[in-house]
């Protein structure tokens, strides 16, 4: 887990932050945000509920709730935002002593993720480890299915040799030749 941690001052615009590095979509890791608000150089008290608003590399968008820790304005990235490669975005909202509206944005950055070299299939269930792990499934139903159609084969054969008999059986009982 990577913690980044930051002091902002909301009495001037807030700048979006361009984070340093790619991260991989494989892994398995969140960014933890932790935010300590000032207003003019004075700190803020920080009340009610913190959330966040992200939006993937693909256009999708969701929220995150976060907390109030110790002062700071705390928000974690699920794993979700490691999956979709692209950049993504960030901004945190929060409401502080002296709110007279909803809100307010405290913090935003971008990042940015890309394929893990190697390991390209998308897989957001994590059902699939890796690509030699996809291969010797893949392997494995290949052989599942010839041993089937073998299988099948056999039992043909059978109610073949079987239908034969039973007309044969079928003459003799009634003195047909």
């Amino acid at each position: 887990m990577i913690n980044i941690e930051r002091t902002v001052d909301i009495s001037g615009p807030i700048q979006a932050e361009t984070l340093r590095g790619s991260e991989y979509t494989t892994e398995a890791y969140a960014h933890t945000f932790v935010v300590h608000v000032l207003d003019g150089g004075e700190p803020v008290t920080l009340t009610g509920d913190v959330s966040a608003y992200a939006l993937l590399g693909n256009g999708a968008s969701f929220l995150i709730e976060g907390t109030i820790s110790d002062g700071a304005a705390v928000v974690t990235l699920p794993p979700v935002c490691y999956e979709i490669p692209g950049r993504w975005q960030l901004a945190i909202y929060c409401e502080h002593t002296g709110t007279t509206t909803d809100k307010t944005c405290i913090y935003a950055c971008v990042g940015n993720v890309v394929n893990t070299v190697g390991n390209p299939q998308y897989d957001p269930g994590g059902v699939i480890p890796d690509a030699a792990t996809l291969a010797a499934y893949i392997t494995a139903c290949q052989t599942a299915t010839t041993n089937a159609n073998t299988a099948a084969a056999a039992a043909q054969a059978l109610v073949d040799q079987w239908a034969v008999a039973s007309v044969a059986d079928t003459k003799t009982y009634l003195g047909i030749d």
